[in-house]
């Protein structure tokens, strides 16, 4: 598969810091779609750091209200606020 399409369970130990940003960044995009549950996220995609902020660019694939696959591109920042907590601050902008 080239797409991640599962739900991330929880609690789930996630192995390193930029593992947690990410599953932020795909929650918050998520949060933004019109049917989250159709997401399809590209598998193998890295998130990169500067300072304490993670930064991502990519695109997600998800149904329209009309059922028609459309793709976005977003690019989203993400900080972890709380490890064992999974809490970050995330902001994604839509291109």
């Amino acid at each position: 598969k080239d797409y991640i399409t599962e739900p991330v369970p929880k609690p789930l130990k996630l192995h390193s810091e930029s593992d947690i940003a990410l599953v932020c960044i795909q929650n918050e995009v998520k949060a933004n779609l019109k049917t989250p549950a159709t997401a399809r996220f590209l598998r193998g995609i890295q998130v990169e750091k500067v300072e304490n902020t993670y930064f991502l660019s990519s695109y997600v694939d998800s149904q329209n209200t009309f059922g028609a696959l459309v793709r976005s591109e977003f690019v989203c920042t993400s900080r972890v606020v709380n490890a064992s907590l999974y809490e970050c601050e995330t902001e994604c902008i839509f291109k």
